[in-house]
């Protein structure tokens, strides 16, 4: 157990990285894609 928890943690960190990192990516582009095409995108 106590040797699978630093693999998990790494791992949930790595994960909620990726996920804060393609949440900022989103809320830089969809602005743009609102003002260029002045309609609100989900994707």
């Amino acid at each position: 157990m106590t040797a699978a928890l630093p693999l998990t943690v790494a791992g949930t960190a790595a994960d909620q990285a990726s996920l804060s990192g393609k949440a900022l990516l989103r809320s830089l582009l969809i602005p743009r894609t609102i003002s260029v095409n002045g309609e609100p995108r989900t994707k």
